[in-house]
């Protein structure tokens, strides 16, 4: 027995080491695409001292998700604190949760297994069950496809929520299987739920699909099997966490069904065609997950086709029916063969949230970080079955090691991609021709690359303009390529393309609407504000002008344009009153925007109007619920307090 053990940590150990080593390449990239919005440009994340202000400040500075995702947000804060703003540690905690979370999938398996010997395969042996739950902890640990959430920096999120989730499932299943024998387990049951619950929604959103997987393995495995009570028990326990809240946010959106597809005005996709896209979106998952490869996978994934209807194109509709038969056949199996329908239920259900009704991006690879465990689950089990073929075993236990070997080569080759700037770049754009947000990528990586060598510098401004205009080539709407072609002429001192600009000016206008324009909005200000952009006051007002009539430009987004149209005529034009009137405008279509309040007091202390500023910070307390600004407040008060005001 000390032996088995002692065995069992060593390999457990080797199998995280060997995680270690196929990511620690991609630990020198940089931060990418989201993980400037998120962190870098969040100021509030730049924390001096570990005091609650500062981390309450940062725990509410999250933009992504209705709950600001304050849990992430603090680990970033924390981050920030101890290491800088080096990418580097930012990612090797990543990588640090990615094997805690392997780790959690080890005893989350082991456990189930163990359960799964004692009451339903009563042939497995204990050392049966050890192997076979290393090698699916390994499998997921080392799968290729789990690297956006690792590498990618704003992704904690993803891979903080699914921890929570790993590791009350972990403390779930062992419970439930210690009532069925009659041990107790109803409140560390409780526990797993209401611990890790808040940790995980608070993390990111899914974390509210923990009830969900605890139903799935309810269903399938442990089959409500308990005495009078812990039946009573259990039926209260789902009914609370489970059908209850179905009910009442199915109930809600029959109601209110805009807070759905009132989302979908700044997208270029309607609800239907999403949901008919995200079909064939879960089985291209469903290949990735069972035969990944490199050239398949990237950061970027917008060159997926939509599905504009079901015969349009024609796989639309056998994913449909193939999702169904999929989904019928694990409740047909629930009983036959409880780990296959376990499996299955586990896939489907993870992806309810971030592939069905809600108007998010299309596809990302991340959204398959926790549901690729419930194809590896089955998948691995039945490659080692120990209890038929033993004339096969050794061989199929041969294949379980070169799959796992494989897995961890594609993993190293992905992170070796993803550990230089230019190979990233190049690598996405190769492998993902079409599209557009590869090749933007891959264009401002190249234009902001410096060299002595004058000859090495044209030719990576060549290579930037060559994928700049490929990302205005693939899209129709997106700004991207319009917008690094005007940066990439004024840093080459050319003067202005003014087909590219009327092309520019024309997407602002018809396109539909999102949030990145406003960033680069800002970003061409700051251009001419360098001396960097040679574009006219005419220009500027152009711009403004086809971003504010766009038809589909929702608040937030035209929030961002006045606030990039303040700063252009605050800063270049020195225009006092436009700038207090965009200030003011940005403020009346995003009220609840609090950053948004502070830059017009920060002026208008600057100006001395004092009265003004006061009057301001008076009703930004009354909409700071949280206090969060209660420090930056009382200091100007005092200041304006001390100036006689």
């Amino acid at each position: 027995m000390l032996v088995r053990r002692f065995f069992s940590i060593v390999s457990l150990v080797i199998v995280l080491a060997i995680a270690f080593l196929a990511y620690r390449p991609g630990l020198s990239g940089t931060f990418i695409f989201d993980d400037y919005a998120n962190i870098l440009g969040n100021p509030r994340l730049s924390i001096t001292n570990l005091d609650g202000a500062s981390l309450q400040y940062a725990a509410v500075s999250g933009r992504s998700g209705p709950l600001a995702r304050p849990i992430s947000m603090v680990s970033f804060a924390l981050n920030y604190y101890a290491t800088g703003g080096n990418p580097f540690y930012f990612k090797l905690t990543n990588l640090v949760i990615h094997m805690l979370n392997g780790l959690g999938l080890y005893f989350l398996t082991r456990f189930l297994f163990e359960f799964y010997r004692r009451q339903i395969q009563l042939d497995l042996t204990e050392s049966q069950v050890q192997w076979i739950s290393l090698a699916v902890a390994a499998a997921w640990l080392l799968h290729p496809l789990g690297l956006t959430s690792v590498l990618y920096v704003v992704q904690r999120m993803t891979s903080l929520s699914a921890g929570f989730t790993i590791w009350a499932l972990a403390l779930f299943v062992w419970a439930r299987g210690r009532m069925i024998e009659g041990r107790g387990g109803m409140i560390a049951v409780l526990v797993s739920l209401l611990l890790f619950f808040p940790l995980a929604v608070l993390s990111k959103e899914n974390g509210a699909l923990l009830p969900a997987f605890m139903l799935i393995f309810e269903m399938t495995i442990f089959r409500f099997t308990g005495n009078r009570n812990e039946r009573i028990f259990l039926g209260v326990f789902y009914g609370v966490s489970v059908v209850l809240p179905a009910l009442l946010l199915g109930g809600y959106t029959l109601l209110h069904p805009e807070w759905i597809t009132g989302s979908y005005g700044g997208r270029d996709f309607s609800l239907a065609e999403r949901l008919m896209t995200e079909a064939r979106a879960l089985w291209f998952y469903i290949k990735l997950i069972l035969l990944p490869r490199i050239s398949d996978m990237g950061l970027y994934h917008d060159d997926f086709p939509l599905s504009s209807g079901l015969l349009q194109p024609l796989s639309t509709l056998w994913a449909v029916l193939g999702l169904a038969a999929l989904f019928l056949a694990a409740i047909a199996l629930c009983q036959r063969a409880p780990l296959i329908a376990l499996g299955v239920l586990f896939f489907l259900v993870g992806h309810v949230m971030e592939s069905s009704v809600l108007a998010l991006e299309i596809m990302h690879e991340h959204r398959n970080y926790l549901p690729m465990y419930g194809l590896l689950l089955p998948f691995i089990y039945y490659l080692l079955y120990p209890s038929k073929f033993q004339d096969t075993l050794r061989w199929r236990s041969l294949a379980a090691v070169g799959i796992v070997a494989l897995f961890s080569v594609n993993t190293y080759a992905r992170s070796t991609q993803w550990a230089n700037p230019v190979d990233f770049g190049q690598s996405e754009a190769i492998h993902h021709p079409l599209s557009t947000r590869a090749n933007f990528e891959a264009a401002t990586i190249f234009s902001t690359v410096t060299f002595n060598d004058a000859k090495l510098q044209a030719q990576f401004q060549a290579l930037a303009r060559y994928y700049f205009q490929r990302a205005l080539a693939t899209s129709t709407n997106d700004t991207g390529g319009a917008f690094g072609l005007i940066f990439l002429d004024a840093q080459e001192g050319k003067p202005l393309d003014r087909r590219n600009f009327d092309e520019l000016t024309r997407r602002l206008r018809y396109s539909v609407f999102v949030p990145t324009n406003g960033d680069r909005l800002l970003n061409l200000v700051r251009c001419q504000m360098n001396g960097g952009c040679n574009l006219s006051r005419e220009d500027f007002d152009t711009l403004f002008t086809a971003a504010l009539n766009n038809p589909t430009i929702g608040n937030s987004n035209k929030a961002m344009v006045f606030n990039a149209q303040n700063y252009y005529l605050n800063n270049i034009i020195h225009d006092t009153a436009g700038t207090i009137a965009a200030m003011h405008k940005a403020i009346e279509v995003e009220p609840s925007e609090i950053e948004y309040r502070f830059n017009l007091i920060r002026y208008l202390m600057a100006l001395h109007r004092y009265p003004e500023a006061k009057q301001q910070l008076l009703q930004v307390r009354s909409m700071d619920k949280l206090s969060t600004y209660k420090a930056d407040i009382n200091i100007r008060l005092a200041q304006i307090a001390a100036l006689g005001y």
